[in-house]
């Protein structure tokens, strides 16, 4: 059995994130929507947000019969309680789709995941093997704060002041 690698593009990493802010304390789920090269890369190019039947800061579930075409996965939020798969992902869950991604953010709010894929040996036993997650491009190599600061701190420098002089 292959280990796939997990490579997330900078599109849907950016959703995973806003979603995150959005619901810190609840769990969503989302389809993995992209392509599987070969049995070692699955490419992650978008994400697809189902219907929701049901959520709670413990749980989601999908309305069924919303699965994308290319749908290489799911992914749900387990939001501050850590990346991990439940005993309810790991029977329900897990064995439905090629990986399965449990997201989380850490302290700094940089998503960490817990990546899984079902496969069958080649005498037919099922098994679930841990897999890596890495981005397609690497995040940002600065802080966007302090360069807009600094930046700002600059630019704003020309500014002319101009007085009104009342004649």
């Amino acid at each position: 059995v292959k280990t796939p690698t997990i490579f997330i593009e900078a599109v849907p990493r950016q959703k995973m994130s806003l979603l995150m802010e959005l619901y810190p304390n609840q769990e969503w789920l989302a389809y993995l929507v992209g392509r599987i090269s070969d049995k070692d890369s699955v490419f992650v190019e978008n994400i697809s947000i189902p219907p929701h039947e049901e959520v709670s800061g413990a749980s989601a579930t999908a309305e069924p019969f919303h699965i994308p075409v290319r749908c290489v996965g799911v992914i749900h939020s387990h939001h501050h309680m850590g990346a991990f798969h439940s005993g309810t992902d790991q029977n329900y869950v897990d064995k439905n789709f090629p990986v399965s991604l449990t997201v989380a953010v850490n302290g700094d709010g940089a998503l960490v995941f817990d990546a899984v894929s079902y496969q069958e040996t080649p005498c037919k036993k099922g098994v679930t093997v841990k897999c890596q997650v890495k981005y397609v491009q690497p995040p940002p190599m600065f802080n966007k704060e302090k360069f807009l600061d600094y930046a700002r701190g600059n630019i704003d420098k020309g500014r002319k002041s101009y007085q009104v002089v009342d004649e």
